[in-house]
């Protein structure tokens, strides 16, 4: 489906704005609320959504499926995973922020950074 902003009313607008989150396996009244009553952009996965990568992966085309349905734009999904000690999502399968770094890393050296001090944090870290 092809969409433009233009095509879109100030709720669809506004409701492109909000990335939330639902507290189930599969999608359920609540996403189907958000989705299709507020209009949301994106959803956020949490613990309480992710159980298996094949799991994952059927939530996120029903979640899609049910946003494109209404011709609507693709959700925007995304995952709550910082990193660090705390992992909200930290199921085997699902890789941490240091396997992600050790692949990306031989890529994001080559990209310009910026000082922690300018408006933008630098994603390349200095050895």
């Amino acid at each position: 489906m092809k969409w433009t902003a233009n095509e879109l009313t100030l709720e669809q607008k506004v409701g492109q704005m909000f990335t939330c989150g639902f507290n189930a396996l599969v999608p359920n009244e609540h996403a189907q609320i958000l989705i299709e009553q507020y209009q949301v952009g994106g959803i956020c996965y949490f613990r309480r959504n992710v159980q298996a990568l094949p799991q994952l992966a059927e939530l996120s085309a029903s979640l899609q499926e049910m946003a494109t349905k209404q011709q609507k734009a693709p959700l925007f999904l995304s995952i709550d995973q910082e990193g660090g000690m705390v992992a909200r999502i930290d199921h085997e399968a699902l890789a941490g922020y240091q396997a992600i770094w050790h692949l990306a890393r031989p890529v994001m050296s080559k990209m310009p950074t910026r000082s922690p001090r300018s408006e933008h944090v630098s994603f390349v870290r200095s050895e």
